[in-house]
Protein backbone atom coordinates (compact mmCIF):
# COMPACT_ATOMS: atom_id res chain seq x y z
CA UNK A 1 0.00 0.00 0.00
CA UNK A 2 1.75 3.22 -0.93
CA UNK A 3 2.25 6.29 1.45
CA UNK A 4 -0.51 8.75 2.01
CA UNK A 5 0.89 12.28 1.20
CA UNK A 6 0.47 13.57 4.51
CA UNK A 7 2.01 10.84 5.92
CA UNK A 8 5.09 11.51 3.37
CA UNK A 9 4.80 15.73 4.55
CA UNK A 10 4.64 15.02 8.71
CA UNK A 11 7.99 12.52 7.79
CA UNK A 12 10.23 14.82 5.97
CA UNK A 13 8.76 17.57 8.54
CA UNK A 14 10.34 14.92 11.47
CA UNK A 15 13.32 14.90 9.18
CA UNK A 16 14.08 18.40 8.85
CA UNK A 17 13.25 19.12 12.79
CA UNK A 18 16.16 16.39 13.87
CA UNK A 19 18.48 17.72 11.25
CA UNK A 20 18.10 20.80 12.95
CA UNK A 21 18.60 19.99 16.88
CA UNK A 22 21.49 17.37 15.52
CA UNK A 23 23.30 20.28 13.85
CA UNK A 24 22.90 22.36 16.44
CA UNK A 25 24.98 19.97 18.54
CA UNK A 26 27.55 19.30 16.04
CA UNK A 27 25.61 15.60 15.68
CA UNK A 28 25.24 15.90 12.25
CA UNK A 29 27.19 18.31 9.75
CA UNK A 30 25.59 19.45 6.17
CA UNK A 31 26.82 21.90 3.54
CA UNK A 32 24.20 23.75 1.80
CA UNK A 33 24.22 21.37 -0.75
CA UNK A 34 22.89 18.57 1.13
CA UNK A 35 20.72 20.94 2.52
CA UNK A 36 19.69 21.77 -0.35
CA UNK A 37 18.89 18.46 -1.87
CA UNK A 38 17.51 17.28 1.44
CA UNK A 39 14.51 20.10 1.19
CA UNK A 40 14.24 19.69 -2.70
CA UNK A 41 13.90 15.65 -3.01
CA UNK A 42 12.70 14.67 0.04
CA UNK A 43 10.18 17.04 1.72
CA UNK A 44 7.45 19.24 -0.25
CA UNK A 45 6.76 22.36 1.64
CA UNK A 46 3.34 23.90 1.30
CA UNK A 47 2.71 27.46 1.40
CA UNK A 48 1.90 29.30 4.76
CA UNK A 49 -2.02 30.68 3.94
CA UNK A 50 -2.66 34.05 5.97
CA UNK A 51 -6.19 33.64 7.29
CA UNK A 52 -8.94 35.53 5.40
CA UNK A 53 -9.89 38.68 6.79
CA UNK A 54 -12.98 38.69 8.60
CA UNK A 55 -16.49 39.19 6.24
CA UNK A 56 -18.67 41.84 7.02
CA UNK A 57 -22.27 41.53 5.65
CA UNK A 58 -23.95 44.50 4.25
CA UNK A 59 -27.77 45.10 3.53
CA UNK A 60 -28.64 46.81 0.41
CA UNK A 61 -31.69 49.26 0.33
CA UNK A 62 -32.42 50.93 -2.59
CA UNK A 63 -34.75 54.15 -3.02
CA UNK A 64 -36.49 55.25 -5.96
CA UNK A 65 -38.88 58.11 -6.89
CA UNK A 66 -42.38 59.05 -7.64
CA UNK A 67 -44.20 56.32 -9.91
CA UNK A 68 -47.21 57.11 -11.64
CA UNK A 69 -49.42 55.02 -13.84
CA UNK A 70 -52.26 56.68 -15.31
CA UNK A 71 -52.68 59.24 -17.74
CA UNK A 72 -50.20 58.75 -20.65
CA UNK A 73 -48.25 56.16 -18.92
CA UNK A 74 -51.70 54.03 -18.48
CA UNK A 75 -52.11 54.80 -22.46
CA UNK A 76 -48.68 53.36 -22.82
CA UNK A 77 -49.17 50.35 -20.32
CA UNK A 78 -52.72 49.40 -22.61
CA UNK A 79 -50.99 49.50 -25.86
CA UNK A 80 -46.91 47.86 -25.22
CA UNK A 81 -47.65 46.43 -21.61
CA UNK A 82 -45.97 46.90 -17.91
CA UNK A 83 -42.81 45.69 -18.86
CA UNK A 84 -42.06 47.83 -21.62
CA UNK A 85 -42.64 50.54 -19.37
CA UNK A 86 -40.41 48.76 -16.19
CA UNK A 87 -37.87 48.91 -18.95
CA UNK A 88 -34.21 48.82 -17.28
CA UNK A 89 -35.96 47.95 -13.50
CA UNK A 90 -35.53 44.45 -13.98
CA UNK A 91 -31.50 44.99 -14.29
CA UNK A 92 -31.54 47.63 -11.68
CA UNK A 93 -33.20 45.72 -8.93
CA UNK A 94 -31.91 42.46 -9.71
CA UNK A 95 -31.49 40.55 -6.36
CA UNK A 96 -29.23 37.73 -7.91
CA UNK A 97 -26.19 40.26 -8.50
CA UNK A 98 -23.56 40.16 -5.36
CA UNK A 99 -24.37 43.54 -4.22
CA UNK A 100 -27.96 43.59 -5.79
CA UNK A 101 -30.55 45.74 -3.36
CA UNK A 102 -32.18 43.45 -1.17
CA UNK A 103 -35.24 45.85 -0.43
CA UNK A 104 -36.54 48.14 -3.25
CA UNK A 105 -38.57 51.50 -1.89
CA UNK A 106 -40.34 53.40 -4.13
CA UNK A 107 -43.16 56.71 -3.27
CA UNK A 108 -46.70 55.48 -5.33
CA UNK A 109 -48.15 58.07 -6.32
CA UNK A 110 -51.42 57.13 -7.07
CA UNK A 111 -54.19 54.75 -5.98
CA UNK A 112 -54.78 51.55 -6.93
CA UNK A 113 -58.66 50.69 -7.99
CA UNK A 114 -61.27 49.66 -10.31
CA UNK A 115 -62.19 53.10 -10.98
CA UNK A 116 -61.66 54.16 -14.84
CA UNK A 117 -59.49 56.77 -15.08
CA UNK A 118 -60.11 60.49 -15.04
CA UNK A 119 -57.04 60.95 -17.30
CA UNK A 120 -57.10 58.93 -19.78
CA UNK A 121 -60.37 59.88 -22.43
CA UNK A 122 -61.98 56.65 -24.37
CA UNK A 123 -60.42 58.69 -27.31
CA UNK A 124 -57.27 58.36 -26.34
CA UNK A 125 -56.50 61.73 -25.53
CA UNK A 126 -54.49 62.79 -22.09
CA UNK A 127 -55.33 66.45 -22.15
CA UNK A 128 -57.10 68.80 -19.92
CA UNK A 129 -57.19 65.88 -17.46
CA UNK A 130 -57.99 66.55 -13.46
CA UNK A 131 -54.61 65.85 -11.99
CA UNK A 132 -56.76 62.85 -10.28
CA UNK A 133 -54.68 59.44 -10.88
CA UNK A 134 -56.04 55.89 -10.59
CA UNK A 135 -53.79 52.81 -11.51
CA UNK A 136 -55.54 49.40 -13.24
CA UNK A 137 -55.58 47.19 -10.88
CA UNK A 138 -52.39 45.02 -12.45
CA UNK A 139 -50.38 47.48 -11.08
CA UNK A 140 -49.66 45.90 -7.80
CA UNK A 141 -48.58 42.48 -9.58
CA UNK A 142 -46.83 44.65 -12.05
CA UNK A 143 -44.42 46.74 -9.21
CA UNK A 144 -44.00 43.25 -7.65
CA UNK A 145 -42.93 41.36 -11.06
CA UNK A 146 -40.28 44.79 -11.17
CA UNK A 147 -38.89 43.68 -7.84
CA UNK A 148 -40.55 46.61 -6.04
CA UNK A 149 -41.19 45.17 -2.19
CA UNK A 150 -42.29 48.24 -0.65
CA UNK A 151 -44.13 51.48 -0.98
CA UNK A 152 -45.64 54.49 0.48
CA UNK A 153 -48.54 56.31 0.43
CA UNK A 154 -48.05 59.38 2.13
CA UNK A 155 -48.37 61.38 -0.58
CA UNK A 156 -51.17 64.15 -2.06
CA UNK A 157 -52.36 61.28 -4.87
CA UNK A 158 -53.07 58.07 -3.12
CA UNK A 159 -56.06 59.62 -1.95
CA UNK A 160 -57.56 60.57 -4.89
CA UNK A 161 -60.09 58.23 -4.60
CA UNK A 162 -60.70 59.23 -1.51
CA UNK A 163 -60.95 56.07 1.92
CA UNK A 164 -62.60 53.54 -0.83
CA UNK A 165 -59.76 54.10 -2.97
CA UNK A 166 -57.03 54.05 0.01
CA UNK A 167 -58.87 50.62 0.86
CA UNK A 168 -58.88 49.45 -2.78
CA UNK A 169 -55.11 50.50 -3.06
CA UNK A 170 -53.74 48.76 0.10
CA UNK A 171 -56.49 45.48 -0.38
CA UNK A 172 -54.48 45.04 -4.06
CA UNK A 173 -51.12 45.69 -3.17
CA UNK A 174 -51.48 43.36 -0.28
CA UNK A 175 -52.65 40.57 -2.40
CA UNK A 176 -49.82 41.47 -4.91
CA UNK A 177 -47.47 40.95 -1.64
CA UNK A 178 -46.20 44.36 -1.94
CA UNK A 179 -45.92 46.37 1.53
CA UNK A 180 -46.51 49.66 1.99
CA UNK A 181 -46.31 52.30 4.56
CA UNK A 182 -46.98 56.14 5.09
CA UNK A 183 -50.82 57.80 5.15
CA UNK A 184 -51.81 60.60 3.17
CA UNK A 185 -53.27 62.27 6.31
CA UNK A 186 -49.50 61.44 8.32
CA UNK A 187 -52.41 58.95 10.28
CA UNK A 188 -50.46 57.10 12.97
CA UNK A 189 -50.03 53.55 12.97
CA UNK A 190 -49.11 53.41 9.14
CA UNK A 191 -45.35 53.17 9.43
CA UNK A 192 -43.52 49.51 9.37
CA UNK A 193 -40.21 47.51 10.22
CA UNK A 194 -38.75 45.37 7.53
CA UNK A 195 -36.06 42.82 8.35
CA UNK A 196 -34.31 40.86 6.37
CA UNK A 197 -32.86 37.32 6.83
CA UNK A 198 -29.14 38.10 7.01
CA UNK A 199 -28.58 33.83 6.67
CA UNK A 200 -30.66 34.46 3.53
CA UNK A 201 -28.88 37.30 2.07
CA UNK A 202 -25.80 36.16 -1.02
CA UNK A 203 -23.33 38.12 1.30
CA UNK A 204 -23.41 35.65 4.00
CA UNK A 205 -24.76 32.05 4.51
CA UNK A 206 -23.66 31.71 8.44
CA UNK A 207 -25.47 34.29 10.40
CA UNK A 208 -29.06 33.91 11.21
CA UNK A 209 -29.76 37.55 12.47
CA UNK A 210 -32.45 39.52 11.54
CA UNK A 211 -31.72 43.20 10.35
CA UNK A 212 -34.60 45.32 10.49
CA UNK A 213 -35.16 48.59 8.33
CA UNK A 214 -37.92 51.24 9.73
CA UNK A 215 -39.81 52.92 7.14
CA UNK A 216 -42.31 56.19 7.83
CA UNK A 217 -43.62 58.12 5.70
CA UNK A 218 -44.57 61.89 5.70
CA UNK A 219 -47.34 63.83 3.72
CA UNK A 220 -46.28 67.70 4.17
CA UNK A 221 -49.35 68.82 2.25
CA UNK A 222 -51.75 67.45 4.80
CA UNK A 223 -50.88 69.94 7.34
CA UNK A 224 -51.55 67.82 10.04
CA UNK A 225 -50.60 65.24 12.24
CA UNK A 226 -47.04 65.93 11.75
CA UNK A 227 -45.98 65.09 15.48
CA UNK A 228 -46.70 61.37 14.82
CA UNK A 229 -43.69 61.36 12.94
CA UNK A 230 -41.69 62.13 16.05
CA UNK A 231 -43.51 59.49 18.06
CA UNK A 232 -43.19 56.42 15.12
CA UNK A 233 -38.95 57.67 14.87
CA UNK A 234 -38.79 57.14 18.67
CA UNK A 235 -41.22 53.82 18.45
CA UNK A 236 -39.29 52.29 15.62
CA UNK A 237 -35.85 52.88 16.76
CA UNK A 238 -36.91 50.25 19.90
CA UNK A 239 -37.31 47.64 17.18
CA UNK A 240 -35.42 48.54 13.92
CA UNK A 241 -31.38 48.86 12.96
CA UNK A 242 -32.09 51.91 11.04
CA UNK A 243 -35.00 54.26 10.44
CA UNK A 244 -35.70 56.00 7.19
CA UNK A 245 -38.03 58.74 6.72
CA UNK A 246 -39.55 59.28 3.60
CA UNK A 247 -41.26 62.71 3.32
CA UNK A 248 -43.56 64.25 0.06
CA UNK A 249 -42.51 67.62 0.30
CA UNK A 250 -40.97 70.84 -1.29
CA UNK A 251 -41.54 72.72 -4.39
CA UNK A 252 -42.28 71.28 -7.62
CA UNK A 253 -39.41 71.77 -10.17
CA UNK A 254 -37.13 73.43 -7.46
CA UNK A 255 -33.85 71.88 -6.97
CA UNK A 256 -33.26 73.38 -3.38
CA UNK A 257 -35.08 72.67 -0.41
CA UNK A 258 -37.23 74.83 0.97
CA UNK A 259 -36.28 76.01 4.97
CA UNK A 260 -39.51 73.86 5.89
CA UNK A 261 -38.11 71.03 4.56
CA UNK A 262 -34.56 71.84 6.40
CA UNK A 263 -36.32 72.19 9.34
CA UNK A 264 -38.17 68.71 9.26
CA UNK A 265 -35.00 66.89 8.05
CA UNK A 266 -32.86 68.37 10.90
CA UNK A 267 -36.01 67.67 13.41
CA UNK A 268 -36.46 64.40 12.73
CA UNK A 269 -32.57 63.42 12.81
CA UNK A 270 -32.39 64.76 15.96
CA UNK A 271 -35.00 62.80 17.21
CA UNK A 272 -33.74 59.60 15.82
CA UNK A 273 -34.07 59.13 12.28
CA UNK A 274 -31.14 57.92 10.25
CA UNK A 275 -31.58 58.84 6.87
CA UNK A 276 -34.26 60.93 4.89
CA UNK A 277 -35.15 60.48 1.37
CA UNK A 278 -37.86 62.50 -0.01
CA UNK A 279 -40.08 63.06 -3.09
CA UNK A 280 -42.70 65.15 -4.85
CA UNK A 281 -41.11 68.26 -6.84
CA UNK A 282 -40.58 65.77 -9.37
CA UNK A 283 -36.66 66.71 -10.22
CA UNK A 284 -33.57 65.76 -8.25
CA UNK A 285 -32.80 67.99 -5.59
CA UNK A 286 -30.22 68.68 -2.84
CA UNK A 287 -28.37 66.19 -0.43
CA UNK A 288 -27.51 67.75 2.92
CA UNK A 289 -24.99 66.56 5.29
CA UNK A 290 -26.28 66.96 8.77
CA UNK A 291 -24.76 65.51 12.22
CA UNK A 292 -23.49 63.07 10.41
CA UNK A 293 -26.58 61.61 8.25
CA UNK A 294 -27.69 62.09 4.37
CA UNK A 295 -30.75 63.87 3.26
CA UNK A 296 -31.72 63.10 -0.37
CA UNK A 297 -34.37 65.80 -0.42
CA UNK A 298 -35.84 64.55 -3.71
CA UNK A 299 -35.26 61.79 -6.14
CA UNK A 300 -37.45 62.94 -8.53
CA UNK A 301 -39.49 60.75 -11.15
CA UNK A 302 -38.94 57.18 -11.54
CA UNK A 303 -41.76 56.24 -13.89
CA UNK A 304 -43.94 59.42 -14.93
CA UNK A 305 -45.02 61.12 -17.83
CA UNK A 306 -43.26 64.72 -17.52
CA UNK A 307 -41.58 65.09 -20.48
CA UNK A 308 -41.85 68.48 -20.82
CA UNK A 309 -37.69 69.34 -19.81
CA UNK A 310 -34.93 67.29 -18.82
CA UNK A 311 -34.83 67.31 -14.81
CA UNK A 312 -38.40 66.11 -15.13
CA UNK A 313 -37.29 62.80 -17.14
CA UNK A 314 -34.18 62.15 -15.31
CA UNK A 315 -34.19 61.33 -11.78
CA UNK A 316 -31.88 59.18 -9.38
CA UNK A 317 -31.94 55.56 -7.52
CA UNK A 318 -30.00 55.37 -4.49
CA UNK A 319 -28.87 52.49 -3.52
CA UNK A 320 -27.84 52.41 0.34
CA UNK A 321 -24.97 49.90 1.69
CA UNK A 322 -25.72 49.66 5.53
CA UNK A 323 -23.50 46.60 7.46
CA UNK A 324 -25.75 44.44 9.48
CA UNK A 325 -23.98 45.73 12.57
CA UNK A 326 -25.32 48.96 11.83
CA UNK A 327 -25.03 51.50 15.00
CA UNK A 328 -25.41 55.47 14.86
CA UNK A 329 -21.75 55.56 14.58
CA UNK A 330 -21.27 53.06 11.21
CA UNK A 331 -20.24 54.68 7.97
CA UNK A 332 -23.09 54.13 5.20
CA UNK A 333 -22.15 53.99 1.85
CA UNK A 334 -24.49 55.92 -0.79
CA UNK A 335 -24.46 54.98 -4.94
CA UNK A 336 -25.95 57.51 -6.57
CA UNK A 337 -27.75 55.57 -9.77
CA UNK A 338 -28.80 58.21 -12.32
CA UNK A 339 -32.44 57.18 -14.57
CA UNK A 340 -34.07 58.16 -17.74
CA UNK A 341 -37.74 57.99 -17.80
CA UNK A 342 -38.28 59.22 -21.99
CA UNK A 343 -41.42 58.23 -23.81
CA UNK A 344 -42.27 56.22 -20.93
CA UNK A 345 -39.67 53.49 -20.20
CA UNK A 346 -37.50 53.87 -17.58
CA UNK A 347 -33.85 53.13 -18.36
CA UNK A 348 -30.60 53.89 -17.81
CA UNK A 349 -28.71 56.42 -18.96
CA UNK A 350 -25.52 56.70 -21.08
CA UNK A 351 -22.16 58.02 -20.02
CA UNK A 352 -22.48 61.84 -20.98
CA UNK A 353 -26.25 62.04 -19.01
CA UNK A 354 -25.77 60.10 -16.05
CA UNK A 355 -22.51 62.84 -15.73
CA UNK A 356 -24.79 65.72 -16.43
CA UNK A 357 -27.10 64.74 -13.68
CA UNK A 358 -24.52 64.25 -11.12
CA UNK A 359 -23.04 67.48 -12.11
CA UNK A 360 -26.46 68.77 -11.77
CA UNK A 361 -27.15 67.27 -8.40
CA UNK A 362 -23.21 68.61 -7.08
CA UNK A 363 -24.23 71.99 -8.09
CA UNK A 364 -27.42 72.08 -5.83
CA UNK A 365 -25.97 70.54 -2.86
CA UNK A 366 -22.59 72.37 -2.73
CA UNK A 367 -24.13 74.96 0.14
CA UNK A 368 -25.15 71.69 1.77
CA UNK A 369 -22.26 68.91 1.85
CA UNK A 370 -18.73 69.38 2.28
CA UNK A 371 -15.58 69.54 -0.23
CA UNK A 372 -15.14 65.87 -0.04
CA UNK A 373 -18.73 64.94 -0.74
CA UNK A 374 -19.16 67.47 -3.31
CA UNK A 375 -16.34 65.89 -5.06
CA UNK A 376 -17.90 62.06 -4.60
CA UNK A 377 -21.01 62.98 -6.08
CA UNK A 378 -19.67 63.39 -9.35
CA UNK A 379 -18.19 59.97 -9.38
CA UNK A 380 -21.71 58.72 -8.04
CA UNK A 381 -20.33 57.15 -4.44
CA UNK A 382 -20.81 59.40 -1.66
Amino acid sequence: MSAHPRHILIIGLCFLAFLSVAMMFGMVNLDAEDVSEVTSTSVTVLPIVAPLPPVHPKIHVMFVGDMMFDRAVRKTINSKGYEFVFGDSKKLFDKTQVEGPDLVVGNLEGSITTFASKTLQKNGSTGNAPLDFTFATATAAALKSAGVDVVSLANNHSANRGEVGLTLTRHYLTDAGVDFFGDPGNLAGHSIVKCIDVGKNKVTASSSKNFCIGLIGYHEFAYKNADNIISDIQELKKTASIVIVMPHWGIEYQKTPTKLQRDLAHTWIDAGADIIIGAHPHIVESIEEYNGHKIFYSLGNFIFDQYFSFDTTHGLAVDISIPVDYTASSTLAFSLIPIENKHTVMSLPDATTTNRILQDLAHSSKKYVGTSTLQNILGGKI
